[in-house]
C-alpha cells in the first residue's frame, strides 16, 4: 500500500435518503482509472457526521470492495469522543480498511488542549490495529493543531502521518522539519498542492479529486517528475477549478461529479445542493478549465 498521491475524500451518494451503494460502487471503479493512489471513505467530503454506525460500515466496505487492488483505502474513523473513536477505528480494521484517518475532536474547541489531543491520539493508537493519520481540518473545526503537538505524537509507532487542511505552506513545512522522514504528510487544501509538495509533502487529500482525479494527479506526476513549470500551470488550472466550485460545499462538488459523469446525487439534509445559478457557476468553472464540452 502507499500513503503517498492523491487520494480524494469521496463523497457519499444517497438515494431517497438511504447510503446509494450502488452509486458509491459505480464512483470507484471509475475513479480506478484515473491514477489515484486511492480513497478516503468517510473524510468530511463524505459527510461522516451525517452517518450512522451501520452506514459507516456500509460505505466502507463497499470502498474496499471496488477498489482496484493496490488502492489504498484510509477510512475516517473521527468522533466526538475517545471511546467511540477507538471503536470505529477498531470496526474499519476489522472491515479491511489499510489506515485510519482521526479528526481532531472538535465540539469542547477550546478545551483541545495540547494535553487533551496528545491523550486522546495515544489512546486511539494504542487500541488500533491499523495505522491513524492526524487530520487537521480549522476550516471545519475551528481548531488549528499545533506543530509541536503534531511532532509528540509522530513519536507514536502507530501514528504514521496527517491530513493537514490548514492551507498553510509555513505551517506544512515545519510539519516536515519537526517530524520523522517517514512521517507523511497530505495536503488537505487544493489551492497549495503544488507547493505543499515543493516542500516535502507526500501527496493530496482532495476534495476535488472528486470531480477532477486526472488534474490533481497531473500536479503530483509533473512534481515528483520535477517539471516544475508544467506542474504550476496544471495548478493554475486546479485552483481555478477548485475557488468555483467549493463556495457551493459538497452540493457544489455533488453537481461537479454529475457533470462529468460521476453519480453525486444530494447531500443529506440539512445540507443542500446548489441551486440553478449555483449550478450554472459550477457548469462554468469547469468548461472554463476545458473540462467539459462546449
Amino acid at each position: 500500500m502507499s500513503f503517498s498521491g492523491i487520494l480524494p475524500p469521496i463523497i457519499t451518494p444517497f438515494r431517497n435518503g438511504e447510503v446509494d451503494t450502488e452509486a458509491l460502487a459505480f464512483n470507484v471503479q471509475k475513479w480506478n482509472e484515473t491514477g489515484l493512489a486511492g480513497y478516503i471513505p468517510l473524510g468530511s467530503t463524505g459527510e461522516f457526521v451525517h452517518l450512522t454506525p451501520a452506514e459507516r460500515d456500509q460505505v466502507i466496505a463497499t470502498v474496499i470492495e471496488h477498489a482496484a487492488p493496490g488502492k489504498t483505502v484510509i477510512a475516517g474513523t473521527g468522533a466526538l469522543f475517545t471511546d467511540e473513536t477507538m471503536r470505529l477505528t477498531r470496526r474499519a480494521g476489522e472491515l479491511g480498511a489499510d489506515a485510519a484517518m482521526v479528526v481532531t475532536p472538535f465540539y469542547y474547541t477550546s478545551q483541545m488542549t495540547d494535553a487533551a489531543l496528545r491523550a486522546h491520539y495515544t489512546a486511539v493508537a494504542d487500541a488500533s490495529p491499523i495505522p491513524i493519520l492526524l487530520y487537521n481540518v480549522p476550516p471545519f473545526t475551528h481548531l488549528n493543531m499545533a506543530v509541536e503537538t503534531v511532532a509528540r505524537l509522530a513519536e507514536h509507532p502507530n501514528i504514521i502521518g496527517i491530513k493537514d487542511s490548514s492551507g498553510n505552506v509555513d505551517q506544512l513545512t515545519q510539519i516536515v522539519h519537526s517530524t520523522p522522514d517517514d512521517f507523511v504528510l497530505l495536503s488537505g487544501a487544493a489551492g497549495v498542492l503544488h507547493p505543499a509538495l515543493t516542500i516535502g509533502a507526500d501527496g493530496g487529500i482532495l476534495a476535488v479529486g472528486n470531480v477532477v482525479p486526472e488534474l490533481c494527479v497531473d500536479v503530483f506526476n509533473l512534481t515528483e517528475e520535477g517539471d516544475h513549470t508544467t506542474a504550476r500551470r496544471r495548478q493554475a488550472v486546479l485552483a481555478e477549478v477548485y475557488r468555483g466550485i467549493s463556495p457551493y460545499g459538497i452540493g457544489g462538488y455533488k453537481a461537479a461529479m454529475e457533470l462529468r459523469g460521476y453519480r453525486g446525487g444530494r447531500p443529506r439534509p440539512p445540507l443542500l445542493p446548489p441551486d440553478d445559478a449555483g449550478r450554472e457557476a459550477v457548469r462554468a468553472t469547469l468548461r472554463a478549465a476545458g473540462l467539459l464540452d462546449a
